[in-house]
């Protein structure tokens, strides 16, 4: 948790950091995300062997450089890059792969005023960084926030913080036992230790931990796109075409993020429904009637989580192949969008088919001719998959063709070997 105490006249006024972010032009804060402790590698705790050394800092680097490894918010705005940065945290949105436009993070001027942000040591503060559980978080949250209507919105969210830290403290408890039952595993040459039920609940735990924070980020998200108020410059007079495009990017966020919620929420189902079937294994007789309903389940849940995760990536790639011209000289990018294309409209017939097939398969009903069409969907993602990357591939070799002593171009050209039999053998076997 990081608190900005901030000095005005005699006045101390405390800030969450989370408050003060906002998407430019949105007029409200994203969301008390927190923040993620990467760690010092110069710090090594008590007991655990001398101190660690901090990495010794490149020569020769120049200042956009030095800024791209110092400053967290560089890795905020920039996507990818956060394993650059040498900062001790990074906030959580840095690793969300978004593939629309990101909105550019900005000063939340509903609260500090520009003098006070631009006020260069001339303004007092004092920056408190505290590790906290989630829902210690979330209760400071209430207590700091400066929203009262959002600080109430804050506490609804308390019991999911309350479960998060609950399945996290299991989790750890769990992991001990899980260690040693694979070291056991190990030296008597038994089965893998994803058979066991210790991972088996090690696993269901760290899916609901996932399914805990996407329904937290996806809380914020909504309150930011249902709340948020266009803000323009100084003088500044939106226009109509302005104002829609403004409107669909609150609306394609909150989709995005509740998207990310539906995903997680299908795949802990799934996880429960995959340790329900290696449990009902075990059972001696068989009870195949339960095991068929637990496979079911789990097929038509993450079949549902491939559906939430492809449905903006398929209506990205739609949109990006509406501007393809006739006589486009951009080939390269061309052919992406045909096999991105491809490869979304496949993830979305296997998403649909799944969803079919595993809900006939739980139900005890005929599933002969919807397992064939799901069959034929994930055969069909599998071979826009290898021709995605197959197009990767070429422009790598593009790029170095040409120049005999790049050391990489031969492992690019024997990739290209590889993926073009995989990809003959794939077609074959799905003709």
């Amino acid at each position: 948790m990081l608190l900005l105490e901030v000095t005005r006249a005699t006045h101390v006024e405390v800030f969450p950091l989370d408050e003060l972010l906002t998407f430019q032009g949105w007029g409200v804060s994203i969301g008390p995300y927190g923040w993620m402790f990467k760690g010092q590698p110069e710090r090594t705790p008590p007991g655990k062997g001398p101190a660690a050394t901090a990495p010794k800092e490149p020569e020769g680097l120049s200042v956009a450089q030095q800024i791209l490894r110092d400053d967290p918010q560089i890795a905020l705005q920039f996507r990818g890059i956060q394993h650059m940065s040498q900062s001790f945290l990074d906030h959580p949105l840095c690793y969300d792969d978004w593939i629309m436009p990101m909105p550019r993070y900005h000063r939340n001027t509903t609260l500090l005023p520009w003098a006070t942000y631009n006020s260069n040591g001339a303004v007092t503060v004092r920056l408190v960084v505290q590790k906290v559980t989630e829902e210690e978080f979330l209760q400071a949250m209430v207590k700091y926030w400066h929203d009262d209507k959002c600080r109430a919105y804050i506490k609804e969210q308390i019991p999911t913080a309350k479960q998060i830290d609950q399945d996290k403290a299991e989790f750890w408890n769990a992991l001990p036992a899980l260690r040693k039952r694979a070291a056991d595993m190990d030296a008597a040459a038994t089965q893998p230790v994803q058979e066991s039920g210790e991972f088996g609940r090690v696993a269901v735990l760290a899916a609901a931990i996932e399914k805990g924070y996407a329904a937290l980020d996806a809380a914020w998200a909504v309150w930011a796109a249902d709340h948020a108020t266009m803000q323009l410059p100084e003088g500044a007079v939106a226009d109509e075409q302005g104002q829609k495009e403004f409107k669909e990017q609150c609306r394609l966020w909150r989709q995005h993020m509740e998207g990310r919620r539906e995903r997680a929420a299908e795949l802990w189902k799934a996880e429960v429904a995959t340790v329900a079937q290696r449990e009902l294994k075990k059972e001696q007789p068989l009870n195949e009637a339960a095991v068929r309903k637990a496979h079911g389940e789990e097929i038509a849940a993450r079949s549902r989580a491939m559906l939430s995760e492809n449905a903006q990536i398929l209506a990205y790639w739609q949109e990006q192949k509406l501007h393809v011209l006739a006589d486009d000289p951009r080939t390269d990018w061309v052919h992406s969008i045909r096999w991105q294309n491809e490869l979304a409209q496949a993830r979305q017939e296997a998403g649909q088919s799944g969803t079919a097939f595993g809900d006939a398969l739980a139900a005890g009903k005929a599933v002969e001719t919807l397992q064939a069409a799901y069959q034929l969907a994930l055969m069909r993602a599998t071979v826009a998959t290898m021709h995605v990357q197959l197009t990767d591939v070429e422009f790598e070799i593009s790029k170095r063709e040409g120049m005999t002593d790049d050391a990489d171009l031969p492992r690019f050209q024997k990739r290209r070997e590889a993926l073009l039999q995989q990809i003959k053998t794939a077609e074959e076997a799905q003709a």
